[in-house]
């Protein structure tokens, strides 16, 4: 079962602009700080190329990534 927003129709939709898409921060797990995300899994914040410039924080998107 995939999650909700891994859909087709949703990866259609967001597959079009995926250059406007920037790594704005990441991270990682790490057991001598006891941060663990998930099973050591990696937090991303992505932001569109035109809100970065703008520096419009609105619309960062969240991805929790694990093994």
């Amino acid at each position: 079962m995939f999650c909700e927003g891994y859909v087709k129709e949703n990866i259609e939709k967001w597959g079009a602009g995926v250059d406007d898409w920037r790594l704005l921060f990441q991270v990682d797990s790490d057991g001598n700080m006891n941060i663990d995300w998930g099973d050591v899994g990696v937090v991303y914040f992505w932001i569109r190329k035109q809100d970065l410039a703008n520096r419009n924080f609105d619309n960062v998107w969240t991805i929790m990534q694990c093994c």
